[in-house]
């Protein structure tokens, strides 16, 4: 069994670089804000001899 548990605080700011893809620019700017991620895994396995 595993767990995970992850948190991302963010300031204002812009991305340094834009990407050009099939004629469309694309630039990203934050506000700010907060970003979380919990996860949680289970394996089970089984073994019978032969």
């Amino acid at each position: 069994m595993s767990a995970q548990v992850s948190a991302v605080v963010a300031a204002s700011g812009a991305s340094k670089d834009a990407k050009y893809v099939d004629g469309v620019a694309v630039f990203t700017r934050t506000k700010g804000g907060l970003m979380y991620e919990a996860s949680v895994g289970w394996q089970q396995f089984k073994f019978r001899k032969l």
